[in-house]
């Protein structure tokens, strides 16, 4: 299932959206498209990193220090 959702641009923004696909081979909609999952990727890796670092904060999580992992699991391991 797909859905579909309009954006305003100024005339500038169309030009440089334009230009911008143009450079990497893709239609103005494949453009947009890929950048809007780009970004959700990137704010899904945010949300999971602050769950991670709230986790660490509270003892919840553990770390190591790289030191010990190479020792541990390094690659003459």
């Amino acid at each position: 299932m797909s859905n579909s959702f309009t954006i305003d641009l100024n005339d500038e923004g169309l030009e440089r959206l334009k230009a911008a696909a143009a450079h990497v081979g893709k239609s103005p909609i494949d453009f947009v498209r890929e950048a809007v999952q780009e970004h959700i990727e990137d704010v899904e890796d945010v949300i999971s990193a602050e769950a991670a670092l709230t986790k660490i904060r509270s003892g919840e999580m553990k770390t190591y220090p790289l030191e010990e992992l190479m020792r541990e699991f390094g690659p003459e391991n």
